[in-house]
């Protein structure tokens, strides 16, 4: 059975001042926090898509997430959308074709870019739920404090047509398109993993508190 990951890099990060996915991964290093998660990826699927806003910048001033490439480790492709930060949704919607084809057996690892302490245990132990269930499910998703966690999780290739459906009737909002969908959870707590494990960045806080557990982890 074949598997692809694909990786949300697509955002603002508004709420972090700027590019996020672009600081460094460790205090002193130089790994980006995304290339840290495309090597998490590359250990468990066969190929690594990071999905990516638009190449050209619009604006001197403008969006912070400019072209990747040059920050991903070697065998990582990348997809950039046509438009500016429409979310999500919009980004897998249009990507899904491109990056997982057709092969309806392909288990899709869907990401977030942020996701600075991902383990390959966690994406690993979502493709065993998935596959361990019934044939009926649609994914598997970590659960972290009691939610859902659409971009951290194991999805059939069937639930592109979901997200191509729900950007054609106009929406925008992912969990509105996975509350569709059948899906086993996966719970953090439960599975006793570190809280990084599956916890993003969003503001200089969460960087800081990153860096500072990722030093007392020894690097």
């Amino acid at each position: 059975m074949s598997s692809v990951a694909l990786i949300l890099a697509g955002g603002a990060s508004r709420r972090m001042g700027v590019d996020k996915l672009r600081l460094p991964a460790a205090r002193g290093g130089d790994s980006t926090v995304l290339a840290a998660v495309c090597r998490v990826c590359q250990a468990v699927a066969d190929e690594v898509w990071v999905l990516t806003a638009p190449r050209a910048n619009p604006a001197a001033d403008g969006p912070r997430n400019e072209a990747l490439g040059g920050d991903l480790p070697p065998g990582v492709k990348r997809h950039a959308d046509a438009a500016w930060y429409r979310g999500p949704l919009a980004a897998l919607g249009a990507a899904w074709n491109d990056c997982v084809g057709s092969g309806a057996q392909t288990m899709v690892f869907v990401v977030a870019g942020d996701l600075v302490g991902l383990q390959a245990a966690v994406l690993n132990r979502c493709q065993a739920a998935l596959a361990a269930g019934e044939d009926g499910m649609d994914a598997a998703l970590v659960r972290r404090d009691g939610v859902l966690q659409p971009l951290c999780g194991c999805y059939r290739a069937r639930a592109g047509q979901a997200w191509q459906a729900a950007v054609e009737a106009g929406e925008r909002r992912l969990m509105q398109a996975v509350d569709r969908l059948q899906v086993v959870p996966v719970d953090a707590a439960e599975a006793t993993w570190p809280d990084w494990w599956t916890r993003p960045i969003h503001t200089p806080d969460d960087y800081a508190a990153w860096l500072d557990y990722q030093q007392r982890q020894g690097g």
